[in-house]
């Protein structure tokens, strides 16, 4: 088989990161997230919804370890803004990270 599209890049440590912290096992998710942040910076056309959810995923799950860090929460919130049509799922999250960043 050929290898996967770059669309593919940090996807599959991105969606089991999420599944994680949705399980409560943020530390976890951690080493997946930072494995996802890996794959998207070395990535020739990363996915632009996926530069985006990768650092909201990794505000949750640092917030949920106690680890507040608003600078980061904002610089992800406004990654978000720029994007022209998010999916719900990022504006559900952001919705819960933006009491974080102000």
């Amino acid at each position: 088989m050929d290898a996967p599209g770059t669309y593919w890049d940090g996807r599959v440590a991105a969606l089991r990161a999420s599944a994680l912290l949705a399980d409560g096992r943020a530390a976890d998710a951690r080493p997946l997230l930072d494995s996802a942040a890996a794959a998207l910076a070395a990535s020739k056309n990363a996915d632009a919804v996926l530069r985006v959810e990768v650092p909201l995923l990794d505000v949750a799950g640092r917030l949920a370890l106690g680890e507040s860090d608003a600078a980061r929460a904002r610089a992800a919130l406004e990654a978000l803004a720029g994007l022209r049509n998010p999916p719900r799922r990022l504006a559900v999250l952001a919705r819960r990270l933006g009491e974080v960043s102000r």
